[in-house]
């Protein structure tokens, strides 16, 4: 067989864009002759992927003779023969126009991606190809099935329950039957009392929902080799960067409209049938989404999801802010939102800073994309990554919106520097929110797993401490509620009380370096990629951190309720408003502008 010039002679018939044109079909009269052009068309790529290296040899020969008058017709290789042949089969498919080699395509291809880790469902817009290959293995099943009970008869409805849980209504009658519409094996197809129950089960069901394999393997041809490069070749062309809208004609059979790889329809009609004269058929107007424009196959698209954050992520914040006496614009109604978006960004970063050589690769893939603004992109993988994520931590802990992304960011990036030897405290006082986020986050992580301390009050039976544990003083309150009990973050186990606010505040000097949580939270081991040394201890602290010219941090809070105020490390407050809490309606909070003060004379 000539493929090449079947395809010259195919030409004007085939219409590659057809598949996405949202202005109609050609005359009914041309449709039937253009999808026979399309299957031929199919089965010409199809053998061209298959060819053995003899007759690759002779089918360059032929392209060479014959000139194809399209460029798209074009194929350089097996792997692109085999994108064409997906392409002409699903037009064939999107007008129920089913032949042999329709099927034989779809399954070829199915078995190709499955060998490269892929799923066909992740190219929607070809979702009329896989429903037809999955339809016919459908029918062979059943086939098979009715082959076998003629020979030895068995049940043909088993169940006589509705397969919905907690529903037990009895299925009386054949016409009261409500089976399960999808293409699973006919002997385990659930039944129901009610279509109400049926969309109810469907959650359950639908991983399940597919018929059993009847084709065989496709066996591949010596030229193609399942590698990276043919993955990425294959989610490069294959999924569009947005929604993809085509017309199809309405199987007869069933259709299950619970499962959404079906699509969306937008417009239907009438035509009449391309395989039967004198009959009409439904013609629908669909639309296919693919999220963020790309499947990643279950791995998360970390730049796809920044591009969509970029418009709540502000990031000049923290060095040099200056306001006047009126309230702070970083107060709004939308906060919460704000600082949600801060959060999954810290997390996005922080899967950045923590992923494989395998998902650094598919991280490359999704940064070519979804190019990122200047402010949002890492130049490294690993350092600038860690940072990033932060800084986005930090901006949420500032305005006291603690969540488990926050707590992860920030306790990377300090067992980061507690490996280079550095204390956090003292070289990044601009990220004090942050580890006080942490130091609380331990000491609830200590009173959740020991609690007895606090339902027993063993605290009054501690025999450490029986008066005020100021120096010079041998106070004893006569009642509980009249202890002064220190406001940092240390356990209950090791947390003294004093005999007035007064003793509390001149004994914190000693007390200090004991008030810290005890640390439950594991440390986080730094990835393979990063290398703990001098060079990436400057990137951290001195070149990224500290932009030339910042010598002081000043950033607006909100002070949380347990704040200590005898602490240093609290920044110095400048300013401070009382405005509406931006989570709790009806609240106010405490809104302070800090400053920390200069960098530690080592980390300049």
């Amino acid at each position: 067989m000539c493929a090449d010039g079947a395809l010259s002679v195919l030409a004007p018939l085939i219409q590659l864009g057809g598949k996405y044109s949202t202005s109609g079909l050609p005359p009914d009269t041309q449709v039937h002759v253009i999808m026979k052009a399309n299957c031929i068309a199919a089965c010409a790529y199809l053998r061209k992927f298959k060819a053995t290296p003899e007759r690759v040899s002779a089918a360059e020969l032929d392209a060479q003779r014959l000139t194809s008058p399209d460029g798209a017709l074009r194929a350089p290789d097996a792997v692109n023969c085999i994108l064409h042949a997906i392409d002409y089969a699903n037009q064939a498919a999107c007008m129920q126009f089913i032949r042999r080699v329709v099927l034989l395509v779809g399954a070829t291809f199915r078995d190709l991606t499955e060998r490269i880790g892929l799923d066909v469902w992740s190219f929607k817009q070809y979702a009329p190809l896989w429903h037809a290959v999955e339809r016919c293995e459908y029918e062979l099943s059943v086939k098979k099935y009715l082959e076998e009970w003629r020979k030895k008869p068995v049940v043909l409805f088993p169940a006589k329950v509705c397969a919905s849980p907690g529903c037990f209504g009895c299925l009386e009658g054949k016409d009261q039957w409500e089976p399960c519409c999808g293409n699973c094996a006919w002997d385990r197809k659930p039944w129901y009392c009610s279509s109400t129950c049926r969309a109810k089960e469907w959650e359950n069901h639908r991983a399940s929902c597919k018929p059993p394999r009847a084709m065989w393997p496709v066996k591949l041809p010596s030229s193609v080799a399942p590698d990276w490069n043919m993955r990425d070749l294959f989610i490069r062309k294959l999924v569009p960067n947005g929604p993809v809208e085509q017309i199809e004609v309405v199987p007869k059979d069933v259709v299950n409209t619970l499962d959404t790889r079906n699509g969306t329809v937008v417009w239907v009609w009438d035509m009449p049938s391309l395989c039967v004269p004198g009959e009409t058929v439904q013609c629908v107007l669909k639309r296919y989404t693919h999220l963020l424009g790309r499947d990643t196959y279950g791995r998360p698209c970390i730049d796809g999801a920044l591009l969509e954050l970029a418009p709540l992520l502000d990031r000049h914040y923290g060095g040099n802010l200056k306001y006047s006496a009126a309230a702070p614009r970083v107060i709004t109604h939308a906060l919460d939102i704000i600082m949600k978006a801060h959060s999954l960004a810290a997390y996005a970063y922080f899967l950045k800073y923590t992923a494989t050589p395998d998902r650094q690769r598919g991280a490359a893939d999704d940064a070519q994309h979804f190019p990122l603004p200047a402010a949002l992109r890492a130049d490294d993988a690993t350092v600038d990554s860690l940072i990033y994520a932060a800084d986005h931590a930090n901006f949420a802990a500032c305005m006291q919106f603690i969540s488990p992304a926050v707590l992860l960011a920030g306790g990377a990036f300090r067992d980061l520097a507690e490996y280079l030897g550095l204390d956090v405290w003292s070289g990044i006082k601009r990220y004090a929110p942050l580890w006080f986020a942490l130091e609380w986050a331990n000491r609830q992580t200590f009173d959740t797993k020991f609690p007895a301390g606090w339902v027993l009050d063993m605290r009054e039976y501690l025999t450490a401490q029986a008066v005020c544990l100021a120096p010079g003083c041998d106070q004893s309150p006569g009642q509980k509620e009249d202890k002064q009990w220190c406001r940092g973050t240390c356990a209950w186990d090791c947390k003294p009380w004093y005999c007035s606010d007064k003793c509390r505040r001149k004994d914190w000097e000693n007390h200090l370096q004991y008030c810290t949580p005890p640390r439950v939270i594991a440390v986080e081991i730094p990835p393979p990629c990063v290398t703990v040394d001098q060079s990436t201890r400057d990137v951290l602290f001195r070149d990224k951190l500290y932009p030339e010219g910042v010598s002081e941090v000043t950033q607006v809070e909100i002070m949380p309720d347990d704040a200590n105020e005898l602490d240093a490390r609290n920044g110095t407050i400048q300013e401070e408003w009382e405005l509406p809490s931006p989570y709790v309606f009806g609240e106010t909070v405490k809104v302070v502008l800090k400053n920390y003060g200069p960098r530690h004379p080592n980390y300049k």
